[in-house]
């Protein structure tokens, strides 16, 4: 899987995305960057730093800050105190 022009643009280490089903919560689709497959065009100090292979989505440790603003989002919109269209600056 090669980096999408915007994963260029905005030039990340590493990345991952994880898409789920609404109602169920469902795991739809999974992918991480660098693959194993792309190994071969990072430097020994890229392949040292990355891990190419290493499953971002779903072994990767985050700090909570990454995965607590979508939760109290979440929650918020379910009780109606703000709009699921609108934005939080945080």
């Amino acid at each position: 899987m090669k980096p999408t022009a915007i994963a260029y643009a905005a030039r990340p280490a590493a990345s991952a995305a994880v898409v789920l089903e609404v109602d169920s919560g469902d795991v739809l689709a999974m992918a991480s960057w660098p693959s194993r497959a792309d190994a071969d065009e990072l430097t020994p100090a890229e392949r040292s730093r990355l891990v190419p292979g290493l499953d971002r989505a779903a072994g990767a440790v985050y700090p909570p800050g990454s995965i607590v603003k979508p939760l109290v989002y979440a929650g918020a919109v379910a009780t109606g105190r703000f709009a699921a269209t609108g934005t939080v600056s945080c």
